[in-house]
Protein backbone atom coordinates (compact mmCIF):
# COMPACT_ATOMS: atom_id res chain seq x y z
CA UNK A 1 0.00 0.00 0.00
CA UNK A 2 2.74 2.47 0.69
CA UNK A 3 5.56 0.93 -1.83
CA UNK A 4 9.08 1.39 -0.59
CA UNK A 5 7.68 4.64 1.85
CA UNK A 6 5.70 2.52 3.95
CA UNK A 7 5.71 4.36 7.53
CA UNK A 8 7.84 2.31 10.35
CA UNK A 9 5.88 -0.43 12.06
CA UNK A 10 2.26 -0.51 9.58
CA UNK A 11 3.55 -3.23 7.21
CA UNK A 12 3.20 -6.10 9.41
CA UNK A 13 -0.39 -5.11 10.48
CA UNK A 14 -1.04 -4.18 7.13
CA UNK A 15 -0.34 -7.57 5.56
CA UNK A 16 -2.39 -9.24 8.43
CA UNK A 17 -5.84 -6.95 8.42
CA UNK A 18 -5.53 -6.67 4.23
CA UNK A 19 -4.91 -10.36 4.20
CA UNK A 20 -7.61 -11.44 6.27
CA UNK A 21 -10.12 -8.86 4.39
CA UNK A 22 -9.01 -10.23 0.81
CA UNK A 23 -9.22 -13.41 1.91
CA UNK A 24 -12.50 -13.35 3.46
CA UNK A 25 -13.47 -11.36 0.53
CA UNK A 26 -11.97 -14.26 -2.22
CA UNK A 27 -13.97 -17.10 -0.02
CA UNK A 28 -17.13 -15.04 -0.17
CA UNK A 29 -17.36 -14.21 -3.93
CA UNK A 30 -16.39 -17.62 -4.85
CA UNK A 31 -19.05 -19.05 -2.85
CA UNK A 32 -21.29 -17.17 -4.72
CA UNK A 33 -19.62 -17.55 -8.04
CA UNK A 34 -18.68 -21.37 -7.99
CA UNK A 35 -17.67 -22.01 -11.19
CA UNK A 36 -14.59 -19.75 -10.77
CA UNK A 37 -13.26 -22.27 -8.03
CA UNK A 38 -13.07 -24.90 -10.10
CA UNK A 39 -9.12 -25.39 -11.98
CA UNK A 40 -9.58 -26.93 -15.86
CA UNK A 41 -7.48 -29.72 -15.38
CA UNK A 42 -5.83 -28.91 -18.70
CA UNK A 43 -4.51 -25.67 -17.01
CA UNK A 44 -3.63 -27.98 -13.99
CA UNK A 45 -1.66 -30.18 -15.90
CA UNK A 46 0.22 -27.66 -17.86
CA UNK A 47 1.07 -26.03 -14.64
CA UNK A 48 2.48 -29.25 -13.34
CA UNK A 49 4.23 -30.18 -16.66
CA UNK A 50 5.92 -26.88 -16.47
CA UNK A 51 7.07 -27.10 -12.90
CA UNK A 52 7.83 -30.78 -12.31
CA UNK A 53 8.89 -31.76 -16.41
CA UNK A 54 10.45 -28.57 -17.15
CA UNK A 55 11.76 -26.50 -13.95
CA UNK A 56 13.07 -29.16 -12.15
CA UNK A 57 14.59 -31.09 -14.79
CA UNK A 58 16.84 -28.21 -16.24
CA UNK A 59 20.45 -28.59 -15.59
CA UNK A 60 21.41 -24.58 -16.64
CA UNK A 61 24.24 -22.70 -14.71
CA UNK A 62 22.14 -19.66 -13.14
CA UNK A 63 21.61 -19.90 -8.98
CA UNK A 64 17.67 -18.81 -8.36
CA UNK A 65 19.40 -17.44 -5.07
CA UNK A 66 22.05 -15.12 -6.97
CA UNK A 67 19.08 -14.07 -9.10
CA UNK A 68 16.93 -13.08 -6.25
CA UNK A 69 19.56 -11.36 -4.10
CA UNK A 70 20.29 -9.24 -7.50
CA UNK A 71 16.94 -8.32 -8.08
CA UNK A 72 16.78 -7.50 -4.19
CA UNK A 73 19.92 -5.11 -4.72
CA UNK A 74 18.11 -3.53 -7.77
CA UNK A 75 15.02 -2.61 -6.42
CA UNK A 76 16.37 -1.06 -3.45
CA UNK A 77 18.81 0.91 -6.27
CA UNK A 78 15.54 1.65 -8.90
CA UNK A 79 12.52 1.63 -6.98
CA UNK A 80 13.30 3.07 -3.51
CA UNK A 81 11.74 5.95 -1.51
CA UNK A 82 12.91 8.55 -4.24
CA UNK A 83 12.61 7.56 -8.11
CA UNK A 84 13.47 8.91 -10.91
CA UNK A 85 12.25 8.13 -15.13
CA UNK A 86 15.88 7.23 -15.70
CA UNK A 87 16.66 5.14 -12.75
CA UNK A 88 13.10 2.93 -13.63
CA UNK A 89 14.37 2.46 -17.00
CA UNK A 90 17.39 1.31 -16.32
CA UNK A 91 15.71 -0.98 -13.39
CA UNK A 92 13.33 -2.57 -16.36
CA UNK A 93 16.46 -3.36 -18.28
CA UNK A 94 18.10 -5.04 -15.74
CA UNK A 95 14.92 -6.70 -14.44
CA UNK A 96 14.71 -7.98 -18.27
CA UNK A 97 18.05 -9.15 -17.86
CA UNK A 98 17.40 -11.12 -14.91
CA UNK A 99 14.43 -12.93 -16.46
CA UNK A 100 16.42 -13.81 -19.04
CA UNK A 101 19.17 -15.48 -16.72
CA UNK A 102 16.32 -17.24 -14.58
CA UNK A 103 15.45 -19.17 -18.04
CA UNK A 104 18.90 -20.79 -17.41
CA UNK A 105 18.61 -21.83 -13.57
CA UNK A 106 19.31 -24.84 -12.06
CA UNK A 107 17.27 -26.47 -8.77
CA UNK A 108 19.32 -28.77 -6.88
CA UNK A 109 16.54 -30.58 -4.81
CA UNK A 110 14.87 -32.62 -7.34
CA UNK A 111 12.48 -33.46 -5.08
CA UNK A 112 8.98 -33.67 -5.36
CA UNK A 113 8.37 -33.55 -1.77
CA UNK A 114 9.09 -30.12 1.16
CA UNK A 115 11.58 -29.01 -1.76
CA UNK A 116 12.29 -25.49 -0.69
CA UNK A 117 14.63 -24.94 -3.20
CA UNK A 118 11.95 -25.01 -5.78
CA UNK A 119 9.53 -22.94 -3.67
CA UNK A 120 11.99 -20.20 -3.16
CA UNK A 121 12.73 -20.39 -7.41
CA UNK A 122 8.74 -20.21 -7.72
CA UNK A 123 8.76 -17.15 -5.20
CA UNK A 124 11.97 -15.96 -7.54
CA UNK A 125 9.82 -16.07 -10.51
CA UNK A 126 7.03 -14.48 -9.15
CA UNK A 127 9.05 -11.48 -7.61
CA UNK A 128 10.73 -10.73 -11.33
CA UNK A 129 7.15 -10.59 -12.80
CA UNK A 130 5.71 -7.92 -10.08
CA UNK A 131 9.02 -5.54 -9.80
CA UNK A 132 8.77 -5.89 -13.52
CA UNK A 133 5.05 -4.54 -13.16
CA UNK A 134 5.93 -1.56 -10.03
CA UNK A 135 8.44 -0.30 -12.21
CA UNK A 136 6.24 -0.55 -15.69
CA UNK A 137 3.86 1.30 -13.72
CA UNK A 138 5.69 3.70 -12.06
CA UNK A 139 7.55 4.65 -15.03
CA UNK A 140 4.36 5.47 -16.22
CA UNK A 141 2.91 7.25 -13.61
CA UNK A 142 4.79 10.69 -14.66
CA UNK A 143 3.67 12.14 -10.69
CA UNK A 144 4.62 11.99 -7.11
CA UNK A 145 1.69 10.25 -5.03
CA UNK A 146 1.27 8.55 -1.83
CA UNK A 147 4.53 6.19 -1.29
CA UNK A 148 5.24 6.89 -5.79
CA UNK A 149 7.50 10.29 -5.15
CA UNK A 150 9.33 10.99 -8.32
CA UNK A 151 11.93 13.52 -7.91
CA UNK A 152 11.48 14.47 -11.77
CA UNK A 153 7.87 14.83 -11.13
CA UNK A 154 7.39 16.50 -7.94
CA UNK A 155 3.66 17.28 -8.12
CA UNK A 156 0.51 15.37 -7.83
CA UNK A 157 -1.36 15.07 -11.13
CA UNK A 158 -5.28 14.28 -10.66
CA UNK A 159 -5.83 15.46 -13.85
CA UNK A 160 -4.04 12.60 -15.57
CA UNK A 161 -3.57 9.72 -12.84
CA UNK A 162 -6.64 10.08 -10.53
CA UNK A 163 -7.08 6.06 -11.09
CA UNK A 164 -5.94 3.04 -10.22
CA UNK A 165 -2.95 1.91 -12.25
CA UNK A 166 -4.10 -2.09 -13.85
CA UNK A 167 -1.45 -4.20 -15.59
CA UNK A 168 -2.15 -6.76 -17.19
CA UNK A 169 0.34 -9.96 -18.35
CA UNK A 170 0.96 -10.44 -21.70
CA UNK A 171 3.51 -12.88 -23.47
CA UNK A 172 5.89 -9.89 -23.76
CA UNK A 173 5.60 -6.25 -21.94
CA UNK A 174 2.34 -5.99 -19.48
CA UNK A 175 -0.07 -3.66 -20.58
CA UNK A 176 -1.57 -1.05 -19.03
CA UNK A 177 -4.52 0.03 -18.19
CA UNK A 178 -6.22 2.96 -15.65
CA UNK A 179 -9.13 2.34 -13.92
CA UNK A 180 -11.13 5.49 -12.34
CA UNK A 181 -11.35 5.93 -9.31
CA UNK A 182 -14.31 6.70 -7.49
CA UNK A 183 -14.51 9.24 -4.98
CA UNK A 184 -17.22 8.45 -2.07
CA UNK A 185 -16.50 10.50 1.00
CA UNK A 186 -13.24 11.87 0.94
CA UNK A 187 -11.83 14.30 -1.70
CA UNK A 188 -7.91 12.90 -1.98
CA UNK A 189 -5.62 15.68 -0.80
CA UNK A 190 -1.54 16.26 -0.98
CA UNK A 191 0.39 13.90 0.84
CA UNK A 192 2.95 16.79 3.35
CA UNK A 193 4.59 16.60 6.09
Amino acid sequence: MHGANRLGCNSTAECLVWGGITGGGIAKYLQSNPSLSEVPQEKFGDEEHRIFGGLLKQSGTENPAVIRRELRALMDEHAGVYRTGESMKKGLKEIAQLKERFKSIAIQDKSRVYNTNLVQALETENMLDLAEVLLFSGLAREESRGGHARTDFGERDDEKFLAHSMVYHTAGTPRLAYKPVTISSWKPVERKY
